[in-house]
């Protein structure tokens, strides 16, 4: 955990929401100091279209291509049996050979303090361009979670 680092009640409420479908899903971020973390994008719930998901990816490149970010994002897909299913996961999205060492320690550590908190029981990290597509994460999550289906 990062010296004096919090979660906000705005940042929990707003991850309950993705549970409650309220909302599709929240970029967070930290501030400049690393001392806050920053509800920076949200999305309503509505109807899936995997167009949403690109949102996130978009502007992981565009705002911060050479560090990282959290989201917590409600998919829906089929399992292998073919059955729909639905499951909001923690993403932690950098890639880590392009962000500075500080950057990687304090995304690190606080990703754990991040697991603790929210209590969420599913977690992936998606550290390379591939796993930064929306099937290539349904397939991380059907391994994931099929043993749980």
């Amino acid at each position: 955990m990062i010296s004096g680092f919090d979660i906000g009640q705005e940042i929990l409420e707003s991850i309950q929401k993705v549970y409650r479908k309220k909302l599709r899903y929240v970029i967070l971020r930290f501030d400049d100091k690393y001392q806050n973390l920053l509800l920076i994008k949200t999305a309503k719930y509505e109807k899936f279209d995997k167009s949403t998901f690109s949102e996130i990816v978009d502007y992981y490149t565009s705002q911060c291509p050479k560090s990282f970010l959290y989201s917590f994002f409600h998919f829906e897909y089929n399992n292998k049996s073919g059955h729909f299913r639905n499951r909001v996961a923690c993403l932690k999205i950098g890639i880590p050979e392009r962000a500075e060492i500080r950057e990687k320690m304090i995304y690190a550590s606080s990703y754990k303090h991040l697991q603790q908190v929210t209590k969420c029981n599913t977690y992936i990290d998606c550290t390379d361009i591939s796993s930064l597509e929306y099937d290539n994460i349904v397939e991380m999550l059907i391994e994931k979670c099929e043993k749980y289906e």
